[in-house]
């Protein structure tokens, strides 16, 4: 899990590292918030942890914004689930209307599977990450 802010003028989500001095106080108000709903927002060594039924009934309401905990009124928050890398391999070709612009394509069936194996094997070795559906 991860709190991030979201950027208001790129709507883009910025994750508030661990280490970042708001941390503290944007933990302790998404955790009073979650336990609202029987939510329980965990600090463990290397992540945020959220235990509880994720089954939520509604949206949290206007009335739970946190605008009075000392964050400005214009900014946004939320938490997201960081979900397993997905891999979807492909090659690039030159072609279409302007030759200078590659388009990519997914690999035929066969060669994706040659493929992905020799990448997953090295992803192992290097950085001992497990792609979803392995």
């Amino acid at each position: 899990m991860e709190i991030c802010r979201i950027n208001a003028q790129t709507d883009e989500l910025v994750t508030i590292d661990e280490e970042d001095a708001q941390m503290n106080d944007l933990f302790l108000v998404a955790e009073a918030l979650l336990a609202e709903d029987d939510l329980f927002l965990c600090r463990s060594a290397t992540t945020l942890t959220l235990q509880g039924d994720l089954e939520l009934d509604s949206d949290i309401s206007e009335d739970d914004e946190a605008d009075s905990q000392g964050f400005p009124e214009d900014e946004e928050y939320c938490i997201i689930k960081v979900g397993m890398p997905l891999m979807l391999v492909g090659k690039a070709t030159l072609g279409g209307n302007d030759e200078q612009m590659a388009e990519f394509a997914l690999l035929d069936d066969e060669t994706n599977e040659r493929v992905s194996t020799a990448i997953q094997a090295e992803l192992d070795l290097q950085f001992d990450i497990q792609i979803e559906g392995e």
